[in-house]
């Protein structure tokens, strides 16, 4: 469970704000906009300590906003609320991206609308560069009405399953990727 001061210090900013872990893994948070009329209001910076405090002990926080899809240069801006406070883009430019902003990579099963066939396997986002991202914001326009197959994993946890020697023989491994 979570900590509820992290409740606590979220309400008293966003008082109809909620969140909520998810099992086994990631948390759910509603109430608290990404952003306000086109213009991305920075949360608290201990609001965002504690977010992102959350994002490392559960692995991922789904930002739930039924009312709203959040224009993409709101989307940008507050993707680099965490980590270097800054966007590291690896990728194409999709035709249909808005305003062609090469922070965006749109994916989809429909060329018309992102890229086909992207991580079609297990894989890391960003495992390809030096540094790999400490952070990765994503935006889903259209669930899909059946399965959707993209499962998420915190590697840190799933190390720590591991016996002692699965994990000395995995600590020696380096590897090596390419784009």
């Amino acid at each position: 469970p979570l900590p509820s001061s992290v409740q606590t210090l979220l309400s008293s900013f966003y008082p109809n704000a909620r969140i909520e872990s998810l099992e086994p893994m990631g948390a759910t948070l509603t109430g608290m906009p990404l952003y306000r009329a086109d213009k991305v209001p920075i949360p608290d910076a201990g609001l965002l300590q504690a977010l992102e405090e959350v994002m490392a002990a559960r692995g991922f926080i789904v930002f739930k906003d039924a009312e709203h899809s959040i224009p993409p240069d709101a989307l940008v801006a507050s993707c680099k609320w965490w980590g270097g406070h800054e966007v590291h883009s690896t990728h194409g430019v999709h035709p249909a991206t808005p305003n062609g902003n090469r922070h965006i990579f749109r994916v989809s099963n429909d060329r018309r609308h992102g890229t086909l066939g992207v991580g079609p396997q297990w894989h890391n986002d960003g495992s390809f560069v030096d540094g790999t991202f400490s952070h990765a914001g994503y935006q889903i326009e259209r669930v899909p009405e059946q399965g959707g197959g993209t499962h998420f994993v915190l590697q840190s946890a799933a190390f720590d399953q591991l016996s002692e020697a699965d994990q000395e023989y995995w600590s020696r491994l380096t590897s090596i990727n390419s784009s």
